[in-house]
């Protein structure tokens, strides 16, 4: 049986992000999803944070209440390696 979820993304590629942020992702009250990406960073970075973030989302992340944010960004970036 397979199952299918919809998961919805705005993408925002900004360029008045800090340098130190490369992306965040939030979940709006509707369920749906807003990506921000910094616009100044090299495409590479780009492409590296959206892949970032959208494990994030697929994950779950935003649903938790067993982690810290520090943690649940931890584990992130221990499975991407």
């Amino acid at each position: 049986m397979t199952t299918e979820r919809i998961i919805e993304i705005k993408l925002l590629i900004s360029d008045e992000l800090p340098a130190t942020v490369h992306g965040a992702a939030v979940k709006t009250r509707d369920g749906k999803y807003l990506m921000i990406i910094n616009g100044n960073d090299t495409r590479g970075q780009q492409e590296k944070t959206a892949a970032h973030e959208w494990g994030h989302i697929y994950r779950g992340d935003h649903d938790r209440t067993d982690a810290s944010a520090d943690q649940i960004e931890a584990e992130a970036h221990r499975q991407s390696l």
